[in-house]
């Protein structure tokens, strides 16, 4: 039996067609967008990754590309994961899980399980916990000059917490501190929880007031697409190798407990949100960091 879900029409138009209006609307604003090519691959790299399942999601053909390159990655994630299904399992339960699907996705991205970093700032309260959140950062990089430092985009927005945009905080707040020299990209997970990107079609009530917000937020994605100045196209290979990563985080695309309403990522905007991270390429905001010196700033090139 199909379980009823309701819509706020009375009628859906194709989902083809409509990706075929919001993928291409994702290159319009920035026509110069630079293409990422295989001898790009480049340094040593590190995700910094505000939850688990958000390194997969945002960088996660990125990861699966340097690794065939056999460029080292470290993938840090700065909470405990003691939150998302907390209804259901006790948080130290739920922590051990989604640190063990952390494991087995870093394993089919080819990332080894030594460059895997648990930072463990309490899930939800990493803006209240920042002094905390940027020491264990420091930690990170300190233990290795990395040519590329992976970090939440500036536009992601305040809507299940703050996690996101302190963890970008934090990783720059500790750059800063070091006099950290480094390519930064900045990759988009909720920051495309907006329309058009979600069709208006697929929403359920409850996420109307959640899209709508991050809408005006994004106005209308411009905020987002017109800073995306680098992208890296998905072979058919890395699309489904980033599935099969993407597949360790059971707590999140499968309902472990029947019976119960437990949310997984499939289920938002009636699939929209999901196969987004899956469609023609990840992008990336790309600029250079650079220690402050006298009156210099951070510089951004395309």
């Amino acid at each position: 039996m199909i379980a009823y879900r309701p819509q706020l029409f009375l009628f859906s138009p194709p989902r083809a067609s409509y990706r075929l209006v919001f993928d291409n609307s994702k290159r319009l604003p920035l026509p110069g967008r630079r293409v990422l090519k295989d001898a790009e691959a480049g340094g040593s790299s590190v995700v910094f990754s505000p939850h688990f399942d958000d390194e997969v999601l945002g960088v996660g053909a990125t990861i699966l590309w340097k690794r065939a390159a056999m460029v080292p990655v470290t993938i840090a994630f700065m909470t405990d994961g003691t939150k998302s299904h907390r209804a259901f399992l006790s948080e130290t339960v739920l922590s051990k899980m989604r640190k063990q699907e952390a494991m087995y996705a870093a394993r089919r991205m080819g990332v080894e399980d030594e460059k895997v970093v648990f930072l463990d700032v309490e899930e939800g309260r990493v803006a209240q916990r920042m002094s905390e959140a940027i020491a264990r950062v420091i930690g990170v990089l300190s233990e290795n000059k990395y040519d590329e430092v992976y970090i939440p985009h500036s536009a992601e927005p305040p809507l299940w917490s703050l996690d996101h945009r302190a963890t970008r905080q934090a990783v720059l707040s500790a750059m800063k501190i070091l006099g950290y020299e480094a390519t930064v990209r900045e990759y988009p997970v909720w920051a495309w929880y907006h329309l058009p990107s979600m069709n208006p079609f697929h929403l359920k009530r409850h996420e109307l007031r959640s899209v709508l917000r991050n809408t005006a937020f994004q106005a209308m994605g411009i905020r987002l697409t017109s800073t995306l100045n680098v992208e890296l196209p998905l072979t058919e290979g890395l699309r489904e190798n980033k599935r099969h990563a993407l597949a360790a985080y059971r707590s999140q695309t499968e309902k472990l407990i029947p019976g119960v309403n437990w949310p997984t990522l499939d289920e938002v905007a009636g699939g929209d949100f999901l196969d987004h991270f899956f469609g023609k390429s990840e992008f990336f905001h790309q600029y250079r960091f650079e220690p402050v010196k006298s009156n210099s700033k951070s510089k951004s090139t395309a």
